[in-house]
């Protein structure tokens, strides 16, 4: 029972890109979950993701390199592929792309877990194992499973999906041509 319970755990690992989180944010309290969605300039359609706004670090500085928050990222390998789940730190407070290109929606938290909880919960969840559709295409849905796991388990106030839901209807409105209805589903395995 331990081997096979070791090899699935290593299977989950591969499948989950943890290099880029610092250490020291393993610890570090999540205030705020953010969804975000982003444009690149070369793609049609919006990528989606998570972010968790961090705490201040335990002493209450803010230096320069302190993180601000850390991205839950599925990110397609290729289309009808496995995606890979990216975790990084960021001590930008926002992502690389301008703010035209960029909306987000903020969701508090009910109760304050860790950096390192939330991962440990992604991964139990399986949120770690989804394939992106044909054409590459299935983030939102992603990010909307993950909002219905976390909000059936007491993590975010409920009714945070239907605000999910009515914030992307509202960007859809701004955005017709990059934001699909219905949206694009891959599916978890």
């Amino acid at each position: 029972m331990r081997a096979s319970s070791t090899r699935a755990d290593a299977t989950a690992k591969k499948l989950v890109f943890e290099k880029l989180l610092k250490a020291e944010d393993r610890p570090r309290l999540v205030t705020t979950l953010r969804v975000t969605g982003t444009i690149a300039p070369d793609a049609t359609v919006y990528h989606w993701h998570i972010e968790l706004c961090l705490a201040p670090t335990e002493d209450g500085s803010e230096s320069n390199d302190a993180s601000r928050t850390v991205v839950f990222d599925m990110t397609p390998t290729g289309p009808g592929e496995a995606g890979i789940l990216i975790v990084k730190s960021n001590s930008d407070s926002s992502t690389s792309f301008v703010p035209s290109d960029q909306f987000e929606l903020d969701i508090q938290v009910k109760e304050r877990h860790t950096v390192q909880e939330y991962l440990n919960f992604f991964v139990n969840k399986g949120m770690q194992r989804y394939k992106f559709d044909d054409t590459g295409s299935g983030c939102y849905h992603w990010v909307v499973t993950v909002l219905a796991h976390l909000e059936s388990n007491g993590w975010i106030p409920q009714g945070s999906l239907s605000d999910l839901e009515a914030f992307r209807a509202e960007q859809r409105k701004l955005r017709p041509d990059n934001i699909p209805t219905p949206y694009p589903k891959g599916q978890f395995y």
